[in-house]
């Protein structure tokens, strides 16, 4: 905290009147700001029960397990889009032979 010595001036010509020296000095607040420091934040035990974590499991393993299918699907529908591919170049290959 900063003082700061504050005068009156008066438009009389009468001698200034001599105030207690605690009314001439008012005190002024400066405000700083300190940064504060990122602190992480703890990674425990999610806010609620067992069940509902284990809930929660379950629906992560569900929608695993519906990528891993449509991954499958698209992989083998792939795979015979090759094939065939494949079977076409063979049979020709033999037919000009």
């Amino acid at each position: 905290m900063k003082l700061k010595i504050v005068s009156e001036e008066s438009d009389s010509d009468d001698p200034p009147v001599q105030e207690p020296i605690s009314k001439k000095i008012r005190p002024v607040e400066t405000l700083t700001v300190t940064p504060q420091p990122q602190v992480k934040k703890k990674r425990g035990r999610p806010v609620g029960s067992n069940k509902q974590k284990n809930k929660n499991n379950k629906k992560h393993l569900f929608l695993s397990s519906q990528l891993l299918h449509s991954y499958e699907r698209t992989l083998f529908l792939k795979t015979a889009e090759f094939q065939q591919k494949y079977l076409i170049v063979e049979r020709n290959s033999k037919q000009k032979n």
